[in-house]
């Protein structure tokens, strides 16, 4: 190897270890990853075209769903219960008690048929999202 090559090797190699000391904004810390399911307990079936749709969202003072952080619509093509699995950055969390999922079904047109009465804390175990009925449907 010649004087050259050792130059180039050696500064690729000292910008790939200064690279790993800095927080860029790709480097981020491993995903969190959010699984459960959303459920109902009425016996009423669920409508072909109903979209579920699960949020991770930040929580306000009075404990209701704020900004939304990552977001799924799901297509479920059957009867609840409905998995569903969420993905988000692990430093989101750094606030322990500030985040929550919440979970909706809604018809074709958008409108809310089912939610979740408050966003649930988020777990290391899988979710179980209880949706209740919406007695006037919410439109969107």
């Amino acid at each position: 190897m010649n004087l050259f090559h050792r130059a180039l090797l050696t500064a690729l190699l000292g910008t790939l270890f200064l690279s790993g000391c800095t927080n860029l904004p790709w480097s981020s810390e491993p995903d969190l990853v959010i699984r459960g399911e959303v459920y109902y307990l009425e016996r009423i079936a669920l409508p072909r075209d109903a979209v579920v749709h699960v949020a991770l969202v930040t929580l306000t003072e009075a404990g209701q769903p704020g900004t939304s952080l990552r977001e799924v619509d799901i297509l479920p093509g059957h009867q609840p219960p409905i998995p569903f699995t969420l993905r988000a950055p692990g430093a989101v969390f750094q606030a322990p008690g500030r985040h929550g999922v919440y979970a909706e079904i809604r018809d074709h047109r958008g409108a809310k048929q089912w939610v979740t009465p408050a966003p649930a804390p988020i777990t290391n175990e899988p979710m179980q999202l209880r949706v209740k009925r919406v007695e006037a449907p919410l439109e969107p």
